[in-house]
């Protein structure tokens, strides 16, 4: 069924000031330890080069990528650090009117990340798809989401003299992305939700609705190793590989020598969505911050 005439003038006038952005991989590097010199944390003001796109003025369509890419710190005797690097990444924010629909759409695509400086976190391919559209039926939000080949390298346990291996362990991280499509639905049936209401969520269960109030939910089902056992929360346990661990957030995970991962973090107001996939908040070798998978769009009616 087409969207009325008159609706799509509406969709496409300034008052509605339709746009996207998407950050495939974003973030600042602000200390780190250099391994040779028996290191103290070292500040640093480094951004993580990473690919993100925001739809420019009057455009339809921006895309940005790069591939085979490094950040690296630099310590006083000018050695370079790895610190992060991927194989290939892109992000693309879009416009979109094939007659029936009109909306946007932004999506990020990573290949082959890695973050870290000594332990490190990778992943073989993560990528996000949102869309939000207007059509004769009403409005639609949808969310696609995958996270492959998580993997961290962590320090073993019972280490003898002279061992240098890291311990590998997988991880696996379950999303459940089929959430009511408007604000309104959302905020009407959070009682759903309950277990997944972030902390800094304005919105609370019993609020009215039409209040306009930011939801901050999470979107995680599971999360586990890679040998299917689940990661309990509130206590330590030990990975395969005798990895450290704490769940100290519903829908995060805290690694030993690491930091911090969070995963599925879901915005929603009458009027935006904002979607990241993974962040991570450094703490040992490094520190500093950033997110991959990041997509928001903003202006579209009906949220």
């Amino acid at each position: 069924m087409s969207i009325p005439n008159e609706l799509r003038q509406q969709y496409h006038s300034p008052e509605y000031d339709l746009d996207g952005t998407a950050v495939a991989l974003g973030g600042q590097i602000t200390s780190y330890k250099d391994p040779i010199d028996a290191p103290e944390e070292t500040p640093c003001d480094v951004p993580i080069n990473g690919v993100s796109c925001a739809l420019a003025l009057g455009s339809q369509r921006t895309v940005a990528e790069a591939s085979n890419v490094e950040t690296k710190v630099e310590t006083a005797d000018r050695r370079a650090l790895t610190v992060a690097r991927f194989a290939y990444a892109r992000a693309e924010v879009a416009l979109f009117d094939d007659g029936d629909r009109v909306g946007v759409r932004s999506s990020t695509v990573v290949n082959g990340l890695a973050v870290g400086q000594k332990h490190i976190l990778t992943v073989g391919r993560m990528s996000v798809d949102q869309s939000t559209t207007l059509g004769g039926d009403g409005y639609e939000f949808k969310l696609q989401a995958a996270l492959q080949e998580l993997t961290f390298f962590g320090p073993p346990t019972g280490r003898r003299v002279g061992e240098v291996a890291l311990a590998r362990t997988p991880l696996e991280v379950d999303l459940q992305t089929d959430i009511p499509q408007t604000y309104q639905d959302l905020a009407t049936n959070l009682d759903r939700f309950r277990d997944r209401l972030l902390p800094h969520s304005e919105f609370q269960i019993g609020d009215d609705p039409r209040s306009g109030k930011t939801i901050a939910l999470h979107l995680v089902k599971h999360i586990g190793s890679g040998t299917g056992l689940p990661i309990s929360n509130g206590f330590k346990r030990r990975l395969g590989g005798g990895i450290p661990y704490d769940r100290r957030a519903a829908n995060g995970l805290y690694l030993e020598k690491f930091g911090q991962l969070y995963f599925g973090e879901l915005l929603v107001t009458p009027n935006s969505r904002r979607f990241t996939l993974m962040r991570f908040v450094l703490g040992c070798d490094q520190g500093g911050g950033g997110s991959s998978g990041d997509v928001k769009d903003t202006g579209s009616p009906g949220h």
